[in-house]
């Protein structure tokens, strides 16, 4: 397990004592989230489960603040996973009877944010379980330990370095603008923007050594036994 302290450590080291000093912690720990977010959609994400009780009407929940996309339902009452569906606008579907438009124990994610299931769960205590994949947790203090795998933080260091870049980036764009060129052959306006892409390749290559997460959905056909 990796503590927060721990790659504060090695980013200083990376970035020099003398630089590093002068970056806002807040500032090194929302970098280094926006690299745990940017690593979850784009390459690997966290599974996660999420439990959600019946009370016998309620067909549509609350999808996490951290889901990613979905690959599984199951119905505990009913022992059986759900069937995945794409929503049609217009479409209608018959609640029980099973024809070649109708897929009655199923679910949707629609509208935005909601899990949508076809038949609405009895009273029970977690009754229905969403399978799906998440971002990781914000780090908020030096002794929170990382959720991301231990093969992903040289590359997570990378993309939070190449971030602290950014600030700088904008201010010498617009220093820039005012000059006039007065050198010959091709001088660099704004070398931190060649610093930045030498990290973002960085950061890619070290993630190219580990194969990208497959996301699509597991589940059993709908229907009862």
């Amino acid at each position: 397990m990796t503590a927060w302290s721990e790659i504060t450590a090695r980013l200083e080291s990376l970035i020099g004592g003398s630089r590093f000093t002068q970056i806002e912690p807040a500032d090194l720990l929302s970098w280094f989230n926006q690299a745990q977010r940017n690593f979850a959609v784009r390459h690997t994400a966290v599974q996660k489960t999420v439990l959600f009780d019946g009370d016998g009407s309620t067909s549509e929940f609350d999808l996490p603040a951290d889901f990613l996309k979905a690959y599984a339902v199951f119905w505990e009452d009913e022992s059986m996973f759900l069937e995945p569906a794409d929503f049609v606008p217009g479409i209608q579907w018959d609640w029980d009877a099973v024809d070649a438009t109708n897929r009655p124990y199923g679910f949707i994610l629609w509208p935005s944010d909601k899990l949508t299931v076809f038949h609405a769960p009895a009273i029970g205590t977690g009754n229905l379980r969403l399978y799906y994949w998440g971002t990781y947790s914000d780090v908020v203090s030096l002794t929170d330990i990382l959720e991301p795998p231990v093969w992903s933080h040289e590359a997570l260091m990378f993309y939070t370095i190449a971030l602290s870049l950014m600030p700088d980036m904008q201010d010498t764009a617009t220093i820039n603008q005012w000059n006039t060129r007065v050198d010959s052959g091709r001088p660099v306006d704004n070398p931190l923007l060649q610093s930045y892409d030498k990290i973002m390749h960085s950061y890619h290559e070290a993630l190219s050594l580990w194969p990208k997460q497959l996301r699509d959905q597991y589940y059993y056909s709908g229907g009862r036994d």
